[in-house]
């Protein structure tokens, strides 16, 4: 606290507005002197963190001219062990004071956000407190949120820290205190620490939302294409094709015209570039699609724009009471957009639950499932347009949070639900030009509000049955509380013969067998002074200019550098890590084959044991080396826990021959990895190790590379492959696996050939 006044234009300029002061015994004489010297430029409130108070103390805090307040009143926060003394309360007098606390009682305003301390059973998760903050929604008191950004000290207790992270975490929750109290100026954020704070956020992060300004630009719609009589008792299917083969197959899934195959009578509203219009409808045409109308519209304002401009004005006009929205989703920025897109359309594309949708009054719209999300999820990157359209139609920002909305922005509506969408009297103009968002936009914002609307109306929504597991993990929704602590360093001990017998690496044995996985960890020092050498080695032979300048397409990696880089061969020999496969695996490893990677390889899901197989099978397993600090946003490592147990696959098994000197890739097999996914249950995770971590994985696990969402990050790392002695060892890929006593392919060693020389492996 000697410190705090010198402290003070520091924080003014990370935007910090007030301390937080906490009250014990030891710190009272310090609060009093510093009451009579206070900074005006920063506000003051006291955290009672102990039962016993001073009266004088509160006194000269709640009255100083600097105190903070809410509502026009002076704040207090109380975290006492037991109940809160009532000759605290007495002396306040509950009218004159905003007391927030850690649980809610009616001498209290509100709810103070709490972090949760250290567990000594794992570590705490970083993500989780995120995924806490999306998915939060509204809250049933007034609660002030609370974010913590770590010290140095605290880092040992947590994974996936980061200032990337924290500044997240903090740009939501101020985000959603905004809309809590409407825009207001006490909008509210406690920040745990200032140390961690200065640490993790700087001057040119103070500005923590998006800023909605309508656009000059003049586009207009081209014109118009139209043939057959709508009628008002058809259901409205509108789509907005900017994708005209993904329209295609859209349509090629619903009988033309419908009043067949369960289906009503259908009239089609399509939406597509002006460009390829002529095309449209031409396609359209060819699809024997009776009753249609198709605008040319600017490419602007995504699938929204030309909904709430175009299809949704011209559907009303005819007086359908149902409409069905479609559009040709991509979601080209993230892995398996096109499985959710796929998700999304088949959910919908029922006749029965149409007919159940009609059949009830109360429903004013039905998304597919899992994609009806609160309005506390991504909130940070939307807020500024949810506060507009909230001041256009008067709405109090505060009921936003309750809602939800159709994440994706497809699903079936009683046309009348949507009404409040042309409320706002919106042009093209208002809407931002393309420049491949992803999020922030109106047309985002929009599809937010279709939730506030169909609510305002009086109407519930609901889910489709479906996989919810197909939606995007948005908001860290999978991010478990505590983690498993690392275990200590493999260490190089003598082989244990006896079967069963796995010390030292008894644990290790058990998760290999178990999940298909260990993770153990190097050394800090030793893996970096390692990782140096490696970049050093290998840097020239990566072009990341060209790589992010093609938006971190393509897969960049170096194959068996081992053979020009002795860092890269010292770190696939490690003795304890061949000591550990030793004692787990019981036979003789070696190293045949080294990848390196600087970056995310967005690598289906897949099992290596397409490419290396062996008789006895399981007799290979890689391990992944983090050569830096892995971020999420860096594309990962995934894996899917337990599918080692899975059967193996040779190419038989997918109905593909063989042909002499073809070899396929494993392309063949990824929607049958896609489908033991979803039908086993089994859930992705993601590997964000600190420098020095390693995941050993068995043959037959199913990993990939995630999506790499910066493209700007790094993602050092090497994978060394490893075969096991007295085994036969096979590449699937190239043939089926053979009848019979045959000699096969004997690999490279990587400790044994250091030549160059041509090997047949």
């Amino acid at each position: 606290m000697a410190a705090l006044p010198e402290q003070t234009e520091d924080a003014l300029t990370l935007g910090i507005q007030g301390w937080l002061l906490p009250v014990q015994q030891n710190t009272v004489s310090d609060l009093l002197r510093l009451l009579s010297d206070w900074p005006a430029s920063m506000q003051l409130c006291l955290e009672l963190l102990e039962l016993e108070c001073p009266l004088d103390l509160l006194d000269q805090a709640l009255f100083h001219p600097s105190r903070a307040t809410f509502q026009g009143r002076p704040m207090l926060l109380v975290r006492p062990d037991g109940e809160f003394p009532v000759a605290v309360l007495d002396h306040l007098g509950l009218h004159q004071v905003a007391v927030f606390g850690p649980c809610a009682k009616k001498e209290f305003c509100g709810l103070a956000g709490w972090i949760p301390p250290a567990d000594s059973n794992g570590l705490l998760n970083y993500a989780w407190f995120l995924k806490r903050a999306h998915f939060r929604g509204a809250h049933p008191d007034l609660l002030l949120p609370a974010v913590r950004a770590l010290d140095l000290d605290q880092m040992d207790a947590f994974v996936a820290a980061d200032a990337e992270m924290y500044q997240a975490w903090l740009q939501l929750e101020s985000a959603w205190s905004a809309l809590q109290v409407n825009g207001e100026e006490d909008a509210t954020v406690l920040i745990d620490s200032w140390v961690g704070h200065q640490r993790w956020w700087g001057p040119e992060q103070t500005s923590s939302t998006t800023t909605c300004q309508p656009q000059n630009l003049r586009e207009r719609s081209d014109s118009e294409r139209q043939w057959g009589v709508m009628h008002p008792s058809h259901l409205a299917i509108a789509i907005h094709g900017f994708y005209l083969d993904r329209m295609a197959s859209i349509l090629q899934q619903l009988p033309p015209g419908g009043d067949q195959e369960g289906w009503p009578p259908l009239d089609l509203y399509v939406s597509t570039p002006s460009h390829q219009l002529a095309t449209a409808a031409e396609c359209i045409r060819r699809l024997n699609w009776p009753r249609v109308r198709v605008f040319g519209v600017p490419n602007r304002g995504r699938d929204f724009a030309p909904f709430v401009l175009h299809l949704l004005p011209a559907i009303l006009e005819v007086g359908h009471g149902c409409v069905l929205k479609l559009h040709t989703k991509a979601s080209t920025h993230m892995n398996f957009g096109g499985a959710w897109a796929y998700h999304m359309e088949s959910s919908l594309l029922s006749p029965a639950l149409f007919e159940h949708f009609q059949e009830s009054d109360e429903l004013g719209v039905v998304t597919p499932q899992g994609t009806l999300l609160p309005m506390s999820l991504n909130l940070a990157d939307n807020v500024a347009w949810m506060q507009h359209l909230a001041a256009l139609n008067s709405v109090p920002t505060s009921s936003l949070l309750g809602c939800h909305f159709p994440a994706g922005s497809m699903f079936f509506a009683k046309t009348d639900a949507l009404l409040p969408l042309l409320n706002f009297d919106l042009s093209l103009d208002d809407f931002e030009p393309e420049a491949g968002q992803v999020d922030g936009t109106l047309a985002h914002a929009l599809e937010r509000w279709t939730g506030v609307a169909v609510e305002s109306r009086g109407y519930r929504q609901a889910h489709a049955p479906g996989d919810a597991s197909l939606v995007p993990d948005f908001g860290f929704r999978h991010a478990l509380r505590t983690v498993p602590k690392i275990q200590a360093p493999a260490k190089a001990l003598p082989l244990y013969q006896e079967p069963g017998d796995f010390e030292p690496f008894q644990i290790q044995a058990q998760e290999l067998c178990d999940q298909g996985f260990t993770v153990v960890d190097l050394g800090h020092d030793r893996i970096a002074a390692l990782a140096e050498r490696i970049k050093t080695d290998l840097g020239e032979n990566f072009d990341l200019v060209a790589w992010r300048a093609q938006g971190g397409e393509g897969d960049l990696r170096l194959q068996d550098a081992w053979r020009n880089s002795s860092a890269v061969r010292e770190l696939a020999l490690l003795p304890e890590l061949q000591q550990l496969l030793r004692c787990c695996w019981g036979r003789e490893p070696f190293a045949f084959q080294t990848l390196n990677f600087p970056v995310g390889t967005q690598q289906h899901i897949h099992s290596d044991a397409v490419h290396f197989h062996t008789e006895p099978p399981g007799f290979m397993c890689g391990i992944w080396v983090a050569l830096e600090p892995i971020h999420p946003h860096a594309g990962p490592l995934e894996y899917l826990p337990g599918s080692h147990r899975l059967p193996y696959l040779q190419c038989r098994d997918v109905g593909v021959l063989q042909q002499p000197g073809v070899t396929p890739d494993q392309r063949i097999f990824h929607n049958r990895w896609t489908e033991a996914e979803h039908r086993y249950g089994l859930e992705r995770q993601q590997f964000t190790p600190q420098l020095g971590q390693a995941l050993i994985w068995s043959a037959n696990l199913i990993h990939g590379g995630s999506a790499v969402i910066d493209p700007a990050r790094t993602r050092w790392s090497q994978v060394t492959h490893y075969f096991f002695e007295g085994c036969s060892y096979y590449t699937p890929l190239l043939s089926d696996w053979p009848d019979g006593d045959v000699a096969w392919r004997q690999p490279l060693n990587i400790a044994r050939d250091n030549s160059p020389a041509e090997v047949d492996r």
